[in-house]
């Protein structure tokens, strides 16, 4: 008898479709979805970001941009330990982005989150496509967050 696994993995795409490269991670999970095990959603809020960490995932990944003076493309991944949260977020991203989620609330989860994010080049022009720098990185995000949700699985 076949049992279904159920989906112990969750992608959450953080951003605005609607602006350039600020929509990559609505787009990390339109490319996912459909694949086993793995859920992907949509997030546009901290509100959505909170409803999803009281589920019972395993793991959980969080997808968004980040402007930080780097070069356009390059990606970025914080595993947010509980004792060193602030430090190891800041480091890389802003405490709060600009979708008003405060990273040091996401300690109590810290243990089965990865934040992966990608250096945009432009996150005001209204575009539905991103920047040709970051949608070169999509084939790389997808391929961590598969390979990592396989070894999971």
């Amino acid at each position: 008898m076949f049992v279904a696994r159920e989906i112990v993995i969750l992608v959450l795409g953080i951003g605005n479709p609607l602006l350039a490269d600020d929509g990559i991670g609505i787009n990390i999970v339109k490319e996912l979805k459909g694949i086993e095990g793995i859920e992907a959603k949509e997030c546009f809020s901290s509100i959505d970001l909170f409803e999803a960490l009281e589920m019972d995932y395993e793991h959980i990944f969080i997808v968004d941009a980040v402007v930080t003076g780097g070069t356009p493309g390059t990606i970025y991944e914080a595993s947010l330990p509980n004792d060193n949260l602030a430090k190891t977020s800041t480091d890389i991203f802003p405490k709060v982005s600009s979708h008003d989620l405060d990273l040091e609330m996401l300690a109590p989860y810290s243990d089965r989150i990865t934040i992966l994010a990608v250096e945009a080049k432009d996150v005001t022009s209204f575009s539905e496509r991103c920047t040709p720098e970051v949608e070169r990185s999509i084939s790389e995000m997808l391929n961590i967050i598969i390979g990592r949700s396989k070894r999971i699985l």
